[in-house]
C-alpha cells in the first residue's frame, strides 16, 4: 500500500491509540475483550475539512470510518472517516 494518504473532501485519516493489553492493576486483558478504540490522533486532513487540525486528539463514534493498516510490517491501525464523525476534541486542559 502507499505510504503516503491524502483523504478527499471533508474526511480526516486518524492513528487510532493503542489498546492496553493490561489494566493499571496487573490484569491481562484477553484480546477478545480488548474492542477496538474510539480515540485516535488526526495526522492527514482533506482540503475541505474546517473545523479540525493535524495533531489533535479526538473521540469519535465507535462503528464511524474505515479502519486499515498501512503496511504489513507495522501494527499501527487508522481509520480514514467523516469530518462529522468526530464528537469531541480531547485535550488536558
Amino acid at each position: 500500500m502507499a505510504k503516503n494518504m491524502h483523504p478527499c473532501g471533508r474526511r480526516i485519516l486518524v492513528k487510532l491509540d493503542e489498546v492496553l493489553d493490561k489494566t493499571p492493576g496487573g490484569i491481562i486483558i484477553p484480546n477478545a475483550a480488548k474492542g477496538v478504540p474510539n480515540t485516535g490522533v488526526i495526522v492527514e486532513i482533506g482540503p475541505e475539512v474546517v473545523h479540525l487540525k493535524k495533531g489533535q486528539q479526538v473521540l469519535f463514534a465507535g462503528a464511524a470510518g474505515q479502519a486499515f493498516k498501512k503496511d504489513d510490517d507495522d501494527d499501527t491501525t487508522y481509520k480514514i472517516m467523516p469530518e462529522e464523525n468526530v464528537l469531541a476534541v480531547l485535550s488536558d486542559d
